[in-house]
């Protein structure tokens, strides 16, 4: 495990670290969003549905979560 490790250099942990960055940037947005938001329904159910389809349930919520925010 730790051999194959090595073998990475700088500029691809580098790229690593960013493309991961780029891959649940969204995800956190729209989970802090639903976090510091009002709903008129349950505010968990929001959290399970994005945190278990990733994509998928960021597009449900912004098509739909967002208009049950109490505003």
């Amino acid at each position: 495990m730790m051999a194959g490790l090595l073998l990475i250099g700088v500029f691809q942990m580098i790229l690593l670290a960013v493309l991961l960055l780029l891959m649940y940037a969204p995800v956190l947005v729209v989970l802090v969003d639903i976090y510091k938001g009002h709903f008129k329904q349950n505010k968990w159910m929001w959290f399970v549905i994005v945190l278990l389809f990733n994509y998928p349930g960021i597009v449900f919520y912004l098509l739909i979560g967002r208009q049950e925010k109490i505003k």
